[in-house]
């Protein structure tokens, strides 16, 4: 499967027009963009997802600003909560339903980053500069003395 790049239509359909339509007036009167704000939301989501996704070495990213296509239903489930939440008094949008999704959530991105769910690599990763690297160590070991004492003695 591809990755992708979240859109807000998306992330738009995940809530219904009466619910979109009270977040953006929340938003407004809260002195925000409510556009705006459900960006920034897909963004900092998309961005925890991929640090998930990096966090095994065996990953490779896909280009930046996408996910891999098996996490969109995590993505969704992340984004209402975020959005939700992030305004005042829109608590009561967030049912058991909305709730049970966001902690599958979180837990689907823990299992990811353990390893635990094994995903498709993309078509075209991004540049190797652009990898979460784990870091490699190298192992040194004692060499043998080139210059000894007798070989140098009398240059000084």
């Amino acid at each position: 499967m591809p990755w992708i790049t979240p859109t807000l239509s998306q992330c738009q359909q995940r809530i219904t027009g009466a619910e979109w339509q009270a977040l953006h007036r929340a938003a407004t009167q809260a002195g925000q963009d409510g556009e705006e704000m459900a960006q920034d939301i897909i963004d900092h989501i998309v961005t925890r997802i991929r640090g998930r996704v990096a966090a095994r070495p065996e990953n490779l990213l896909g280009p930046e600003g996408s996910i891999p296509d098996e996490l969109t239903t995590c993505f969704l489930a992340l984004w209402v909560y975020d959005f939700i939440t992030r305004l005042p008094g829109m608590s009561k949008l967030l049912d058991d339903r909305r709730l049970e999704a966001w902690r599958s959530a979180e837990s689907e991105l823990r299992h990811v980053a353990e390893g635990k769910i094994k995903l498709v690599q993309p078509v075209n990763p991004a540049g190797a500069d652009l990898q979460a690297s784990a870091g490699t160590v190298e192992v040194v070991s004692a060499t043998q003395r080139r210059v000894t004492r007798e070989g140098v003695s009398g240059l000084f």
